[in-house]
């Protein structure tokens, strides 16, 4: 089973990078198009990454294994 969330927890871990580097480059130049960018990047890559592990779990869920 972790062998099948591995990429969605991969991405989630992306996910969280992208939003601590995306808060120290609002801080130094805060652009609102830049603000926007960031927010709508990490919380796709956060959805997305909770989506692939909901599946995950439910497919391992479903195999009858």
């Amino acid at each position: 089973m972790f062998k099948k969330l591995l990429p969605s927890l991969m991405m989630l871990l992306f996910a969280l990078l992208m939003g601590y580097l995306s808060v120290g480059a609002v801080i130094s130049d805060p652009v609102p198009w830049r603000i926007a960018l960031h927010l709508i990047g990490t919380v796709g890559l956060a959805t997305l990454s909770g989506a692939f592990m909901m599946a995950a779990v439910a497919g391992k869920a479903g195999s009858g294994k």
